[in-house]
């Protein structure tokens, strides 16, 4: 996982964020395929085969989610405040629950719920700062 991770943080680095997301799809559904066959992590993969290999039960064998939030375009910053930029890259919706604070990920847009309900829907793909503060500042709260 250690060198998977340096590679798809260097895609990222240089802009290439589909190959990233590739990367990481790989690597769940080789980490999927483990938990259905072994019921566990394992320390590593097989790189042509995906099987398990070494130690099971080990935290190193999960992907790494840094990465993946990073690949999803989301960075959290607290129960009230997450950074948004482009959409998924992923072929399936993506759902990220930190604090109270949901983020839906969906092909071409994004729906975040906060602690206390209220909703924001983004579908421009430009970064984004969505804050609980902003919204009730909107909203004259």
């Amino acid at each position: 996982m250690p060198w998977n991770r340096m590679v798809g943080e260097g895609l990222l680095h240089y802009g290439y964020r589909e190959q990233a997301a590739q990367l990481m799809s790989n690597l769940v559904a080789t980490i999927s395929n483990s938990l259905t066959q072994d019921r566990s992590f394992r320390r590593s993969y097989h790189a042509l085969t995906g099987a398990g290999l070494g130690e099971i039960h080990a935290l190193t064998g999960i992907i790494p989610v840094g990465l993946f939030l990073e690949t999803l375009g989301v960075r959290l910053i607290s129960g009230q405040k997450v950074a948004l930029s482009g959409f998924n890259p992923f072929p399936w919706p993506v759902t990220v629950k930190y604090r109270g604070l949901t983020i839906l990920r969906q092909k071409d847009k994004t729906i975040v719920i906060f602690p206390d309900s209220q909703t924001v829907t983004v579908t421009d793909p430009k970064p984004h700062l969505v804050s609980l503060q902003a919204l009730e500042r909107q909203n004259g709260a």
